[in-house]
């Protein structure tokens, strides 16, 4: 995300806003402030387009802007010279679909979140399809995490694709291609490991069970059911971790 500025979703309101922080002062970069949805219409400027609930923006370093539009089940991007918004995700008829399938046929279900990296592949997290997927720079889409059904596997370390999940809520990718993600309904934060493409539990008991407590290990704390956020902080050559436990 450019350092200039800071673009935030303002779920109920229908907006993206900026933040600008040399200034702060904020303003308007996409959405009316009524719920509706025509963000497909790629000769729409960002600001006449209506968004739906949206979730989660992230910010690429040219300043494009790509919003998780939860409610209107798409991922729209509002070009930074333009202020032009087109899908990138969404929008189809195709709800099952193969790896390398075009992003703009297929039909997402809820999307919350949604990241990005600096080779320009997008992740989202397609909530009420129990899943999170890759989209590649050609706009293909790729399984990532999940099994399409909800759920929770007693054996750990299994690959993405084999692992049950319930409502990913937030995502974070790390510079080395790690995702890390709140799994809302099995009360953890996990990772999803690069390198071995296997996922592991770094935050939380799969317990719904109350505060129990600080300064002790991550993986026996209890998460409430609505982890909103997930974020990472990059602090010399380690990573601090805060999430927001709702």
């Amino acid at each position: 995300m450019f350092l200039i500025a800071r673009s935030l979703a303002e779920s109920t309101g229908n907006k993206i806003r900026l933040v600008m922080n040399t200034t702060q002062v904020i303003t308007t970069v996409a959405g009316t402030g009524t719920a509706g949805l025509d963000s497909s219409t790629s000769s729409l400027t960002a600001t006449s387009a209506k968004l739906n609930n949206p979730c989660s923006v992230w910010v690429d370093s040219s300043r494009n802007i790509f919003i998780a539009d939860t409610k209107n089940n798409l991922i729209p991007k509002v070009t930074f010279t333009s202020g032009n918004i087109t899908t990138m995700v969404g929008g189809g008829t195709v709800s099952s679909y193969a790896n390398n399938t075009l992003a703009t046929v297929i039909i997402l279900n809820l999307p919350n979140a949604v990241f990005g990296d600096s080779m320009g592949y997008l992740y989202v997290a397609d909530t009420n399809h129990y899943r999170n997927i890759k989209i590649t720079p050609l706009l293909k889409v790729f399984y990532l995490i999940g099994t399409g059904s909800a759920g929770y596997n007693q054996n750990h370390n299994l690959s993405g694709t084999s692992t049950a999940i319930q409502n990913i809520l937030s995502l974070f990718v790390t510079i080395i291609g790690d995702v890390i993600f709140s799994d809302m309904g099995n009360y953890l934060v996990r990772k999803y490991v690069a390198a071995t493409s296997r996922v592991i539990t770094i935050v939380g008991y799969h317990t719904s069970s109350s505060y129990n407590g600080d300064n002790i290990a991550a993986t026996s704390a209890y998460l409430s059911s609505k982890i909103v956020g997930v974020f990472v902080i990059h602090i010399s050559s380690n990573d601090d971790m805060w999430i927001a436990d709702a």
